[in-house]
């Protein structure tokens, strides 16, 4: 009996007779700390012809029954699973519901249906800094590695973390950037997570989900380059070696994190934001105002 074949964006909790053709685009074992001896999950994004994505999980007593069955680029007819709402924290796709393998569903392999959908959804990173994005979901970003700085340790909880990224990731790039093939490379951070760090935002990898690819074969990578070759001209080719930011003071940190703006510059922004000024102190007024005589436009300096 043939089953007709749903689209990933119709999936919802009403029925368990759903049939799909997917790409398994992203396949990870969630890590064990409970020391328990069972397998541990299985996690998948599928993704299916039209580009969309829907979250997959099996759970781990049935990871001896699929784990040789599904493999990650491969596209499958997957049918008769379970379906639950996607929420909690982290979330890898924007899709309402999740698909949940079930002792009954079926796997079937279709080697001659190729699906050449992108698997990623990318976010600038302005948007990262500035736009406060929905931190409830994993986000995909791509850019030019432009400076490292050495592995650094943070304690929380009397756990030793590797920040921004940790655990393999760490040697993952350490590895690459020991290749000596690294000048001007485009990196793809896929399904990472958005943290404060020191207040600020920043990107962190998720335990087995986050993939990193350095110098992809993908159309973005081109324009990335240019981009970053017209802002910054051909001399900027080296990876630079970036002070380590936990050894800084307040103040060298501001003045490391935060861009720098003239005056005249500082009168014509439109939006809020934060930068620094390098200027020469001229007379302080007599009264409390720190308005000084030039300023039309109402803004006003702090002293600290």
């Amino acid at each position: 009996m043939s089953l007709r074949v749903d689209d990933v964006s119709k999936i919802d909790a009403s029925k368990e007779t759903w049939a799909i053709v997917v790409k398994v685009v992203r396949l990870w074992l969630t890590p064990s700390y409970s020391g328990s001896k069972l397998p541990s999950p299985l996690e998948m994004v599928l993704m299916d012809s039209k580009g969309c994505k829907i979250h997959a999980s099996i759970r781990r007593t049935l990871v001896y029954r699929f784990k040789n069955q599904v493999l990650e680029g491969r596209v499958y007819q997957i049918s008769f699973f379970g379906v639950c709402e996607n929420d909690g924290d982290f979330r890898t796709t924007s899709h309402p519901y999740k698909v949940n393998f079930q002792i009954h569903t079926s796997v079937r392999l279709m080697a001659n249906t190729p699906i050449t959908g992108k698997p990623f959804t990318f976010m600038p990173l302005s948007d990262v800094v500035f736009k406060d994005p929905d931190t409830s979901f994993l986000i995909d970003v791509i850019g030019i590695l432009t400076g490292s700085s050495g592995e650094q340790e943070f304690e929380k909880h009397e756990f030793v973390s590797r920040q921004f990224f940790f655990g393999k990731y760490v040697d993952e790039i350490v590895g690459q950037l020991a290749s000596g093939d690294m000048t001007n490379a485009v990196v793809v951070v896929q399904f990472a997570k958005i943290k404060p760090f020191k207040g600020r935002p920043s990107i962190q990898n998720m335990y087995g989900a986050t993939q990193i690819l350095f110098n992809p074969a993908i159309d973005e990578a081109g324009p990335i380059r240019e981009m970053f070759f017209e802002a910054n001209g051909p001399a900027a080719k080296v990876i630079c070696q970036l002070q380590d930011s936990a050894k800084l003071s307040p103040a060298e940190d501001f003045l490391k994190q935060n861009e720098g703006k003239t005056i005249e510059q500082i009168k014509d922004l439109a939006e809020k934001s934060v930068c620094v000024v390098f200027a020469t102190v001229k007379f302080i007024p007599d009264d409390n105002s720190w308005y000084y005589p030039a300023c039309k436009c109402n803004k006003k300096g702090y002293g600290c």
